[in-house]
């Protein structure tokens, strides 16, 4: 339970479906996206109030155990702040807040990446007893969020190339 109040924590403070044996297909409601979980995830949607006004951020969960969580989360941000913005100052500063709330003060990986031609970051970092694997991409003036949060033990490299390999986005991009 302490991962998802950290959790929680970090995604207000940011800025359908098949089911398998081997794990359950996300696609969102909107049809932009897939994600493959170990297990059927829980969805939620707030209203998060930022300086640039409230956002709405979308939130796909699954507790695996009380030790380890997966997410996926995405908020669609004014087009005019991401078209004046430099895209890897967003991600950085995405980055930074997480970290922060997270209490991971230890940075183990940290690169740029380009996913299917969009800007994004990845990171593995920990704290004292929290493992964090987390992947961060700007999609237009989409922002996603990936994560697996273990506790207690290093995560398994298997596991999170898995999580973050699934991701798909679909080829028509537009979110308004």
């Amino acid at each position: 339970m302490i991962i998802t109040s950290i959790i929680f924590s970090l995604i207000l403070l940011f800025n359908t479906t098949a089911s398998s044996q081997e794990g359950y297909s996300y696609t969102d409601p909107t049809q932009q996206f897939r994600i493959e979980f170990p297990g059927e995830p829980e969805t939620d949607r707030s209203t998060v109030p930022t300086e640039v006004g409230d956002i709405i951020m979308h939130t796909v969960m699954y507790e695996e155990s009380l030790d380890k969580v997966y997410l996926l989360a995405y908020s669609d941000y004014p087009k005019e702040l991401i078209e004046l913005s430099d895209p890897v100052v967003l991600l950085e500063s995405a980055q930074q807040g997480s970290m922060s709330n997270l209490g991971t003060n230890e940075l183990n990986l940290n690169e740029e990446i380009v996913f299917e031609g969009f800007p994004g970051l990845y990171y593995e970092a920990q704290s004292e007893d929290l493992y964090v694997a987390y992947k961060i991409i700007l999609v237009e003036n989409r922002l996603y969020q990936m994560a697996i949060l273990q506790q207690g033990m290093p995560l398994d490299e298997a596991d999170v190339k898995s999580f973050m390999d699934s991701f798909k986005l679909f080829k028509t991009v537009s979110f308004d």
